[in-house]
């Protein structure tokens, strides 16, 4: 686990608050490290692999938008 620089977001699913951590790589890799973390729950990510992610969600919400009609 590498050594947290700062907080770039936060969101609340079902009243559980999880915060987004920007953090320096733990290993060789000149990536950052993601971490996604509740009070029960830690995801992490490299650089890349959170890029992926967030677009990917970014496009399924686009997509859920569209077949329900929401502006």
């Amino acid at each position: 686990m590498g050594e947290k620089i700062k907080n770039i977001g936060k969101f609340t699913i079902n009243d559980n608050e999880y915060v987004i951590e920007l953090n320096k790589s733990s290993g060789n890799s000149k990536e950052f490290e993601i971490h996604i973390q509740s009070n029960n729950t830690r995801f992490e990510l490299s650089e890349s692999e959170y890029n992926q992610f967030s677009s990917t969600v970014n496009l399924a919400v686009e997509n859920l938008k569209k077949i329900k009609k929401i502006k």
